[in-house]
């Protein structure tokens, strides 16, 4: 029961466990899905403003986007692995689009990486989850987790789990020293995700990227045309 949830007690760390072993079982069983993401991570000092974007991905991994709010509103991106030489499809909006509609990029490059913390390649729930499971395994593993458990609330009008976990700086194999993860009560996948790390410049945790999914749907029976070039819905 959630009134057993104490700060780092072990029906805490327990629930966190199996609610991440869930989290792996569920999205083992998707085979694609699509929604809409809102992002927002920090490059060096700045916090950039968050983006919204929609999308569609299929496993293993294949990657539309489409930016519908924010800097570089109205680009699009199409990544499908074994097609367009494994390259990353842009189609540039604005005034640029004149010149260049459209771009094909290294998705690990540096072009591909600029205003970026990730690469294209570790889009997704899955990176978040499998991430997630691994730094709690770990953490468990050296005694070196700390959880709080902060109730519930909704996230696109359905009801989460709200898990903080602290981990030492020291080990900087971790992914970050602070999370906040929402998870989904039916899905079991995080849904919204806020990430601190420790800035040894200014010697304190700082907010380095957050994340946030809506009108999530799985399985939904996605086919190559979803990712070709050519969709008329595309503008590549």
């Amino acid at each position: 029961t959630e009134d057993k949830l104490s700060h780092d007690s072990e029906e805490l760390r327990q629930f966190v466990t199996t609610l991440a072993k869930l989290a792996m079982e569920k999205f083992t069983a998707i085979d694609d899905y699509s929604g809409q993401f809102i992002r927002q991570e920090r490059m060096g000092k700045k916090l950039n403003p968050p983006e919204t974007i929609a999308f569609k991905f299929r496993k293993p991994f294949d990657l539309y986007m489409k930016f519908v709010d924010g800097p570089q509103k109205n680009y699009e991106i199409l990544h499908a692995r074994g097609k367009y030489k494994n390259q990353m499809l842009v189609h540039v909006a604005g005034f640029a689009n004149l010149f260049l509609p459209t771009v094909e990029l290294d998705p690990a490059g540096g072009l591909a990486m600029m205003n970026n913390r990730h690469s294209m390649l570790e889009f997704g729930l899955g990176y978040v989850i499998e991430s997630y499971y691994r730094d709690l395994k770990t953490a468990i593993q050296y005694n070196e987790l700390s959880l709080k458990y902060h109730g519930t609330a909704n996230v696109d009008n359905r009801p989460c789990w709200i898990i903080e976990a602290w981990l030492p700086h020291e080990r900087d194999t971790y992914y970050c020293t602070r999370s906040i993860m929402y998870f989904d009560q039916e899905s079991y996948v995080p849904t919204k995700m806020i990430f601190y790390d420790w800035n040894p410049q200014i010697k304190a945790e700082e907010l380095i990227e957050q994340y946030t999914y809506s009108n999530l749907s799985f399985n939904n029976g996605f086919t190559d045309e979803d990712f070709d070039r050519n969709n008329k819905e595309y503008k590549f």
